[in-house]
């Protein structure tokens, strides 16, 4: 799916109700300016099929899909899918979690709709 980041650059994020975090190729990062520092602040991770990893952290600004957007976001940097360069990262539960999630296979749509106060 898109996905606007930093309101000005469209990245292809994988779907990931599994990842806690969301997370970034650094080829991606790169492109935001968001080479993650030798001193950034790491977490245990387990990108998709492979075992967990420590990652550096960044924190983007904005990250928008449709109208669905949220503010000051700290995502992982990480080679996700080395075997499919074209995705740029993982939109993980971090951002979706803010949202109920419905997810239409059979039409390929996604729709998310604001949490109400105190839901989870």
């Amino acid at each position: 799916m898109e996905a606007t980041v930093h309101g000005a650059h469209t990245l292809t994020l994988a779907l990931d109700t599994d990842a806690v975090l969301t997370l970034l190729s650094p080829a991606a990062a790169a492109r935001l300016g968001l080479g993650p520092a030798s001193d950034a602040p790491r977490r245990s991770v387990a990108p998709p099929g492979r075992r967990e990893v420590e990652v550096p952290l960044v924190r983007v600004t904005a990250i928008q899909v449709g109208e669905s957007l949220v503010e000051n976001l700290e995502v992982g940097v990480v080679d996700v899918y080395p075997e499919a360069p074209k995705v740029d990262g993982v939109l993980g539960r971090d951002f979706l979690g803010r949202f109920g999630v419905t997810l239409d296979l059979a039409a390929r749509r996604l729709r998310l709709r604001p949490m109400q106060p105190g839901a989870r």
